[in-house]
């Protein structure tokens, strides 16, 4: 770089004297910066290309994964349904078991008293027997 740019001086030099190689010397530093500058366009417009393939990919990988998300979250309120169903249907089997075994209680305790009083009931009539049979025996 040293060497061109003190080889472009010293035409300069040179050409300080004579306009048409000054002119010619413009020229070519013109051609250069042009052809210097379409390098740098290229590469920026290249590099925009990339920088928008990045962010639709980018976008895309965003779109999936805010749709995921939303499938995420339809998962959990079904999860979150089913668990209160299943709350209730163990709310309604355990009060119906609760039900059933006061009921059970209940016919329990019937049957309770009703051989007790079927007890009762033997018991006066074998006193009222164990009368007969003395009055059989005494009779007798």
């Amino acid at each position: 770089e040293k060497t061109v740019s003190s080889l472009k001086e010293k035409e300069l030099l040179k050409s300080q004297h004579n306009p048409a190689m000054m002119v010619n010397l413009l020229k070519t530093e013109i051609v250069g910066l042009v052809a210097i500058k379409r390098e740098l366009d290229r590469q920026i417009s290249q590099s925009k290309d990339n920088d928008s393939i990045e962010i639709d990919q980018l976008r895309l990988s965003t779109l999936e994964a805010k749709k995921l998300a939303s499938q995420r979250q339809l998962e959990i309120e079904e999860l979150k349904e089913t668990i209160r169903q299943q709350g209730r249907i163990k709310e309604q089997l355990e009060t119906m078991m609760q039900k059933n075994r006061e009921s059970q209680a209940a016919e329990w305790q019937q049957l309770t008293t009703q051989v007790k009083k079927l007890e009762l009931e033997n018991l006066g009539l074998q006193k009222v027997m164990d009368g007969k049979d003395k009055q059989i025996n005494d009779a007798g």
